[in-house]
């Protein structure tokens, strides 16, 4: 359910406007002027606000400029009898995001209203697929018919899933991390292993052979600089 703030000194109008908004299912909060509008923006945490110009305390337009100075992008419909061209411009240019003049058709009111938080919404949900866009960037590397998903650790090669460990897929993605950089193998076993390299390096050794047997004909590889490490890089292992 929507929250609306309405910041109206004018009790008839507020009641009115109350009642047509809380028929329509919205979770409405009144403020008489600007020192409640900000105790309801504190406590109430509206979804938007219906913002009366001329109120006891001061004016609209300023606390509207100084919400928007904040940083603090809630939708704002000023509601107000000043309602020449002017006026109207004025209070756009200062941060509203519509304007209504009173007197007011009541379902123009709430269409007002509606068109606004669907605008939101849709705001919203344009910022949220962009988050969740770069977070999945983050999460998957890919490399040709090859991809890596660094978050579940799982690998596969036109999307069959290789029989890959989670610790494998951890190797394998250390090193395409580093694509065309050569990992010591001390380097290597220390972050996946999470100790000092044995004398024995036998444990990387086979899980290298079975990451190379899985990868085999994606068009990537791990190849061994000899004496010194392991590095991914395009083209078959020989």
């Amino acid at each position: 359910m929507n929250k609306i703030l309405l910041v109206e000194d004018d009790k008839d109008i507020q009641e009115i406007n109350k009642y047509m908004l809380s028929e329509r299912g919205y979770n409405v909060s009144l403020a008489m002027n600007l020192a409640e509008a900000r105790k309801g923006i504190a406590d109430f945490a509206p979804d938007l606000i219906v913002l009366d110009i001329m109120l006891p305390d001061g004016s609209g337009l300023e606390f509207m400029e100084e919400l928007r100075l904040q940083g603090n992008s809630i939708p704002i419909l000023l509601l107000t009898a000043l309602g020449t061209p002017k006026d109207k411009v004025e209070g756009l240019r200062r941060g509203g995001n519509d304007y209504l003049a009173k007197p007011y058709d009541y379902d123009e009111f709430v269409m007002r209203i509606e068109v606004i938080l669907r605008s939101k919404q849709q705001e919203d949900e344009r910022v949220r697929l962009a988050v969740k866009a770069a977070h999945t960037a983050q999460e998957i590397l890919a490399f040709g018919e090859l991809t890596l998903n660094t978050i579940a650790r799982n690998a596969h090669i036109n999307g069959k899933l290789l029989n890959l460990t989670q610790m494998q897929v951890g190797l394998l993605i250390l090193l395409a991390r580093h694509k065309n950089e050569t990992l010591t193998y001390a380097h290597i076993y220390e972050t996946i292993w999470g100790q000092p390299l044995a004398s024995n390096s036998q444990a990387l050794r086979s899980t290298i052979t079975k990451i190379r047997n899985e990868i085999a004909g994606c068009g990537y590889s791990i190849s061994s600089e000899r004496g010194i490490g392991y590095r991914f890089e395009q083209g078959e292992y020989r």
